[in-house]
């Protein structure tokens, strides 16, 4: 029978450099099962916090205050001011890739039209009637790639329109919008999240010298701006399907 492969090491014991190779081997088996493990359970943990392709969110929160410069040569009319207020809306959302995602919003205000009188005729404004903004506005979302804190920046442009439905017996108009904006991102649980988003929004309002002659109690304007903008900062409760 051939001798075993070994020698007697420092402490007097046979020592068999073959029995060391098994045993090596059997660590670096144990090792690598170990390490698939782990990426299993990582694997499934990443699955289970995948994006979801769809989602629903109703939003509230606030939008700033708008104004339609115009002049009048009958009235001391500088603007038409349309106040801030509590908005609040509804938006539906598709993701098509990890970093891409399309969604449809609707958003309104409830506020009141103030008509603001030049310096010069020292004059209070004047509160003409109330008034309903209404924004549909189409938005493409772009994720930032990177988290902070477990909640994920976002960048948000869109484009629509703002209409505006003037109570009692005014006419409305309805005028192209576009809005630009950033937000975060974050989850609740698998199934609920929170959005929350500031965002500016430019409607285009020329050719508005009848509706604001009709606004103004029928004194002549003229329109001196093509664009009033504002601000919205909302928080949405985020449904994902």
């Amino acid at each position: 029978m051939k001798p075993k492969a070994g020698r007697v090491n420092e402490d007097g014991l046979w020592y068999d450099s073959q029995q060391r190779r098994v045993v090596g081997n059997m660590k670096k088996s144990t090792t690598i099962a170990v390490l698939l493990v782990l990426l299993t359970l990582g694997a499934t943990g990443a699955e289970a916090q995948e994006k979801s392709k769809f989602w629903v969110m109703p939003q509230a929160g606030y939008r700033t205050s708008g104004s339609f410069a115009m002049s009048s040569e009958t009235i001391a009319l500088t603007n038409l001011k349309l106040e801030q207020g509590i908005a609040y809306g509804l938006t539906v959302g598709y993701r098509f890739h990890e970093a891409v995602a399309v969604e449809a919003t609707w958003s309104r205000s409830h506020s009141a039209m103030v008509g603001v009188f030049s310096a010069d005729a020292q004059l209070p404004n004047e509160n003409l009637f109330n008034v309903n903004e209404d924004q549909f506005l189409a938005n493409l979302l772009l994720s930032a790639g990177f988290m902070i804190s477990k909640v994920e920046p976002y960048f948000l442009l869109g484009l629509g329109v703002a209409s505006f439905g003037p109570s009692g017996n005014f006419s409305g108009v309805t005028r192209l919008a576009w809005d630009f904006g950033i937000g975060l991102d974050g989850r609740i649980s698998q199934r609920i999240g929170l959005r929350g988003l500031a965002k500016f929004v430019s409607t285009h309002v020329v050719n508005m010298g009848a509706i604001l002659t009709e606004w103004d109690g029928g004194f002549p304007a003229t329109s001196l701006r093509n664009t009033m903008t504002q601000w919205e900062f909302t928080l949405g409760l985020v449904f994902h399907l």
